[in-house]
């Protein structure tokens, strides 16, 4: 058994790069074969001009709005903060502008 958590950005962050963060990143399968080898294009897969269906729900959890973003519960003695602290409700809202705004 096994339970997988991706960490995003923010907790990246707050526990100064120890978590990193989880790119995101969808991948279709056109031959509906995960495991093909590298390279294989699936052109020759009788099912290469379709993608399997693909379902996937997200969950995202932030910390409250006026939570700091400290680093120092996760710096070691001698390491270097590599963030400045910051309210969670800043930090979202500078993501989310830099994000909008490169669209």
């Amino acid at each position: 058994n096994s339970f997988v958590v991706n960490v995003g950005d923010m907790l990246e962050r707050w526990t100064n790069g120890r978590l990193m963060a989880t790119p995101h990143q969808v991948v279709h399968y056109f031959d509906n074969n995960p495991h093909r080898n590298e390279g294989d294009n699936g052109a020759s897969s009788e099912n290469s001009t379709t993608i399997k269906e693909r379902y996937s729900i997200a969950f995202f959890c932030n910390a409250n709005k006026d939570v700091v973003l400290d680093t120092s519960d996760f710096v070691a003695p001698g390491e270097t903060p590599r963030f400045e602290p910051v309210k969670a409700i800043d930090y979202i809202t500078q993501r989310l502008t830099a994000t909008i705004s490169s669209m």
